[in-house]
Order: C-alpha cells, then structure tokens, then sequence
C-alpha cells in the first residue's frame, strides 16, 4: 500500500494499474524482510541465551532490557524491509512502470482476478480448520454473489 501510493504521488500515475505494478514490485523486494526475519530470529535467540542467565543471576531488569532489545530488532527490521520495499520499489517502477503501464492497463480485470485467486490459494493452503474449505468457499462465493448483483 505504501508502495502504490508512493508511486502515485511522486510518478504521478493513478489507477488499478499502479496498483498491481505496486504488487508485483513489493513481492520480490519483500523477500528481504524474510532474510531480515531470520537475523532477528537468529540475533534474539542469542538474546534469549543471555536472558535465562540473567534468570539463573536473579536479575530482572537485565531480562527486561533484554526483552525491550528483542522488540527493538523486530521493530528496525520492520523498518528496514519497508524502507526497501518502498524506497526500492519507487526507483524500480520509476524506470519500469512507463513501459509496463499500458500492458497492465489491458490485461487489468485479468491481473485483478489473478491476484484474488492467488490470494485465495494461499489463504486455503495456511488454513487448519476442518471445515474451513467449506467456510471459505461459502464466503468467498457470497462475494463474488454480492460483487455480481451490484454490478
């Protein structure tokens, strides 16, 4: 979302088009969050090492501060991967988006629909419920039945 609106204010494009242009930049460029996920995993596992022997000591402000530090890493990592995903993404699209513009403009409803059905798709592999095909199915038919009557 910040993406798409960065590219729409500061390359002056407006429309579903950015939108999706937006979506395929942030998917590659959000990878690096899952690289900087895994440091911080890694780095407040050490934390967590440190913590149990501030437990053994009796110390409880270190594992306070231990535990403050942990959120603080979770927290830039954040920052880092927006940061790429934006400030990457605006000079990607700068250079990208000009060309591929028209191209996505034609094949839009199609591109739009793409992206529900992957969504869904990856929606359906990441659920446990055992009825939750069913319920899913259920709403997302509703939907796409309340999209189809308002048109």
């Amino acid at each position: 979302t910040a993406l798409a609106l960065t590219v729409q204010q500061q390359l002056g494009m407006h429309g579903m088009p950015v939108v999706i242009l937006a979506t395929l930049a942030a998917i590659p460029l959000g990878m690096i969050g899952q690289v900087c996920e895994r440091q911080v995993r890694c780095a407040n596992g050490r934390l967590e090492t440190l913590a149990l022997k501030a437990a053994a000591a009796g110390d409880a402000r270190r594992i306070e501060r231990l535990h403050l530090v942990g959120l603080l890493n979770f927290a830039v990592a954040s920052l880092c991967t927006c940061a790429v995903v934006v400030g990457g993404g605006t000079l990607l699209l700068a250079v990208l988006a000009p060309p591929l513009l028209g191209a996505v403009q034609q094949a839009g409803l199609s591109l739009q629909f793409s992206f529900t059905l992957i969504g869904a798709a990856v929606l359906l592999g990441t659920l446990n419920v055992s009825r939750g095909y069913s319920l899913f199915g259920a709403a997302f038919s509703a939907t796409l039945l309340l999209l189809w009557i308002r048109s």
